[in-house]
């Protein structure tokens, strides 16, 4: 069967280069007998079909060189059978000049790689051989999926396609769906993966008669654009796509409706993408090959900028000078209109990284998902070292690392001289210590105190405490989060997270984990209103933005590894048939099924690059910045910084690279910014190299503090300012949601209960795992959740707060005008009108013995309470917490004070209150105004 594909697949290849040189089909095989007389070779016919594969070998050997173009005339010589000064010679030469001005066939160049098929062929055998192996390995795997209690996404298709079984037996389920199923409409249909196709076909089988007997009419309707399939990583194959609109769905024929019209894209965008794509796509859909021809789109919205899509090239730039010229740009769109839609796309994650760097400068926010790895954090990076220091006082890097790091930042002068006379491996503690009594720099002495002391602690604590406590307290003392930079308190919190769990796994301060799993978690970003978004191209699909931004065209995709198996749906005259081949490990020149798969998956790819371009650039409503670096050509000098340069001076970019696909028609436009200048200043290291650190004056106040705790016999408290606002943290966020979703039902709830209904479990862990809550922490969240609830219920005051006063309201939300940002959304927790609560109260709530107007009762007010599930930290008093939450939140509620001042008629006062259900308490904050 596979040699009958591989046939077929020849004689679909020979078919298209008869085609493309049918008029001259007869001279060049003239000509190509004459060559084989003059060497000694057996003559050659000329057909399209497999057997003659050598001919036609032959003949392209005769017309293109090894690279795959044109020979040039001094390239026919006697060694390709065409003596000097003959009319053969002539009347080649003759025809390779006609066929210089066009561009070798395809056809042609994937003719000189069609395989041969030998059953002695090593990769062959490995084939037989691994159809023997590949069901056993399925086999076990289903027993891991089994035993572990899950599936994978392929399993749940290949389960889906058999469940409806073969054309011959279909089953009882097919049988019942297709009495029920009359319509299916199918989105992003270019996507489809074969798989996927033939579950498709088996839904559908048997439509066609039903549709031809007058019955009503089953219906598929499906959507797509084959100019933006991206998805090949997933299998996806747009030759299905294409398929499915010439051929139909098995024996169900479609009536394919071209949609031209651009309803996102100012004229000038769809302008460039017409012109620029007209030449990148092809001319014609090859479904075979993956490939798509560019179909125009009609503009329906005017003009804005003419030249919508520039090109911008930085010489010799490591990625820092791109950065710092997108950021200026975004913040520069910014301050013009502040409500644009940004975003900026990329092809891998890993290119956002001196983007990020870029916009934190220009304090630009930004968003992205699932793009920085939680490792590059700064915040991780430090707690990392700290933990590979505790983990090993004997490890170097650790303990440079710590000196390093915010927390104590010793410029590197003062790191040479703590440890010019140290052995190895550095003993920190001990350098430290001599360090306090050997320098006099004051600074340096301070810093080192404070880390000497952190460190001390850390190891009168060891196995002391809980493992993530133990690192945390540290840290604290450290003072980690004062060091923190913008937006990065949350990857702190998930890696304090993480010690737990490799606490409750039994793994214990284990780096090697600790390392592989903040490589594979990603930072988070806090969402601000409209911030810019990063994500990557393929994440964009679907989405629109005002303007769009694409760096990093010059960068290569990653190389795909050298697969065991490679196969192909080969689609040709004789029907359809798969092509597989393992690796035989030959060299790339060799002519086996292998590399002959391999190429084809190349121009898949190829083909998918130049549609993934399509759609980065589709996404702009109004403009679109491409942006690449480029290696100077190596006859230019690197020193004219500051100076106007041409495509002279760079080298060529890579074909196979965005940069290199856009050349043609961007090289004329395109602005090639002049190298950065450099600043040789001469600088102290602490600014040549950007060193962030805690200053001293911060420093010396947590020396003291720690002091006046020790002195106070209080030694293991930390300053409550120095904690993280948990609130940010994911699953403190989730348990706050979903108890005050829970706190709002009872307060509709008549009579109120005096223990949580007994739904109330189920739906706290529905919310939770609406939240993205799982596992141990969806359930030691349910438990949280149900605690806090009780509390509130047992506690007088909590049953105050959830009665059904006079113009109650839980959860309000209030959408009030902001000069800024058109609209801002308040959502108050609980507001009503009532007197003060007082003990005397606890009868008249549980009765609803309450004046329906109220206004008129003396010390009546509107009450705001906002509802908090923190609460102290270990060691900390209430009060002080209570206070500490209280500033925190004080202007907050100022602003709820000042919005319901004027709701009620006439005008009573209004009250602010924090109350803590989980404690359970609360605090009234008093506002100046008031």
């Amino acid at each position: 069967a596979l040699k009958a594909t591989v046939a077929d697949a020849v004689t679909a290849v020979l078919e298209r280069v008869a085609g493309d040189f049918k008029a001259a089909q007869s001279d060049l095989e003239e000509l190509a007998n004459f060559a084989a007389a003059q060497l000694g070779q057996a003559p050659l016919v000329l057909a399209s079909d497999a057997h003659h594969l050598e001919s036609w070998r032959r003949v392209a050997a005769m017309l293109t060189k090894d690279d795959g173009t044109w020979r040039k005339p001094k390239g026919i010589t006697v060694r390709q059978g065409f003596p000097a000064k003959t009319p053969e010679k002539d009347r080649l030469l003759a025809i390779l000049e006609d066929l210089s001005e066009t561009p070798v066939p395809a056809a042609l160049i994937e003719l000189m790689r069609l395989p041969v098929i030998d059953d002695n062929d090593p990769g062959w055998q490995l084939v037989l051989q691994l159809s023997g192996l590949l069901p056993l390995l399925l086999a076990e795997l289903l027993l891991v999926f089994q035993r572990e209690g899950v599936v994978d996404f392929t399993h749940i298709a290949l389960a889906a396609t058999a469940a409806l079984g073969d054309d011959e037996e279909p089953t009882d389920l097919a049988l019942r769906l297709d009495y029920q199923l009359e319509h299916i409409l199918i989105d992003e249909f270019q996507d489809t993966s074969d798989q996927q196709f033939e579950l498709l076909r088996r839904l559908t089988r048997g439509w066609a008669e039903h549709n031809a007997t007058g019955a009503q009419a089953r219906t598929l309707f499906i959507v797509g654009d084959g100019m933006q399939s991206i998805y090949g990583f997933r299998y996806a194959n747009v030759g299905l796509f294409l398929r499915a609109r010439d051929q139909g769905v098995g024996d169900l024929s479609l009536e394919p409706l071209a949609l031209t019209r651009n309803f996102r894209s100012q004229a000038g965008v769809v302008q460039w993408v017409n012109e620029a794509f007209a030449q990148l796509l092809p001319t014609h859909d090859h479904p075979e090959r993956g490939q798509v021809r560019h179909t125009t789109a009609e503009a329906t919205r005017p003009m804005v900028w003419e030249q919508a899509v520039t090109l911008h090239v930085f010489p010799n730039d490591d990625g820092s000078a791109e950065a710092r010229y997108i950021a200026q740009q975004i913040a520069e769109l910014r301050r013009i209109d502040g409500q644009a839609s940004v975003a900026v796309l990329v092809r891998a994650r890993g290119h956002t990284t001196p983007i990020i760097r870029a916009l934190r400068q220009q304090q630009v926010p930004f968003v992205g998902r699932d793009l920085e790895s939680l490792a590059t954090s700064s915040a991780v990076i430090d707690l990392l070292a700290l933990c590979r220091w505790l983990a090993n006082p004997a490890d170097d890097v650790a303990s440079l690392t710590l000196l390093r790091a915010p927390f104590c930042g010793l410029p590197l002068s003062a790191m040479h001289e703590l440890l010019a006379t140290q052995p190895r491996p550095i003993p920190l503690r001990l350098a430290l210590e001599q360090a306090l009594t050997s320098i006099t720099d004051i600074d340096t002495v301070a810093r080192c105190r404070h880390l000497l002391s952190a460190l001390d602690w850390a190891m009168t604590k060891r196995d002391r405490l809980a493992l993530a406590d133990w690192v945390e307290q540290v840290w604290l003392r450290l003072g980690g989060p004062q060091a923190l930079p913008a937006n990065t308190a949350s990857d702190a919190l998930r890696f304090f997270d993480l010690l737990r769990q490799a606490e409750q796994e039994g793994r214990g301060l284990d780096i090697d984990w600790l390392e592989q799993r903040t490589e594979q978690l990603f930072a988070e970003h806090e969402v601000t209103d409209n911030a810019v978004q990063l994500m990557t191209l393929h994440k964009s699909k679907g989405l629109q933005f005002d303007y769009v931004f694409m760096p990093g065209l010059h960068k290569l995709p990653r190389s795909n590894d050298r697969e065991l198996l490679r196969w192909h749906r080969h689609q040709g005259p004789q029907g359809s048939g798969l092509l597989i081949a393992a690796d035989d490990r030959t060299p790339p020149h060799n002519r086996s099924l292998y590399h002959y798969l391999s190429w084809l998956q190349k121009q898949k790819e190829e083909a998918e690059l130049r549609r993934l371009l399509y759609v980065g650039v589709t996404r702009a409503k109004s403009r679109v910045w491409l942006t690449a670096a480029a290696a100077l050509a190596s006859n230019h000098d690197a020193d004219g910084s500051g100076h106007a340069l041409d495509w002279n001076a760079l080298k060529p970019p890579t074909a196979s690279s965005p940069l290199g696909v856009l050349m043609p028609v961007m090289a004329a436009s395109a602005v090639i910014h002049p190298i950065a200048s450099t600043d040789n200043g001469s600088h102290s290291d602490t600014k040549s190299v950007g060193l962030r650190r805690l200053p001293l004056s911060v420093i010396l106040q947590r020396q003291q503090h720690i002091t006046e705790s020790a002195e106070g016999g209080g030694q293991n408290k930390v300053d409550p300012d120095a904690l993280l606002d948990r609130e940010g943290h994911i699953v403190e966020r989730a348990i706050g949601i979903v108890t005050h979703r829970l706190l709002e039902l009872l307060s509709l709830t008549t009579p109120l209960p005096d223990t949580p209904p007994l739904h109330f479990q189920a739906t706290a862990g529905f919310g939770l795992r609406a939240q993205g809550i799982s596992g141990r922490q969806c359930q030691q969240g349910v438990e949280r959740v149900m605690t806090t609830i009780r509390c509130t219920l047992q506690d007088p005051r909590g049953r105050w707060i959830l009665h059904q006063h006079p113009e109650a309201r839980s959860e309000w939300a209030l959408l009030v005008p902001d000069a800024a940002q058109g609209t801002r959304k308040f959502v108050i927790d609980r507001t009503f009108v009532a007197r003060p609560f007082d003990q005397s109260q606890v009868s008249r709530v549980a009765d609803g013995s309450f004046t329906s107007d109220m206004t008129t009762v003396p010390n009546t007010a509107r009450w705001i309470v906002d509802y908090k599930t923190s609460s102290p930290a270990p060691d900390e008093g209430l009060d002080t917490f209570l206070m500490r939450e209280a500033d925190h939140y004080r202007g907050q509620l100022t602003g709820y004070q000042a919005l319901l001042a004027t709701v009620d008629k006439p005008p009573i006062p209004v009250r602010v209150a924090l109350y803590f259900p989980a404690l359970p308490a609360w605090y009234e904050i008093k506002i100046a105004h008031e």
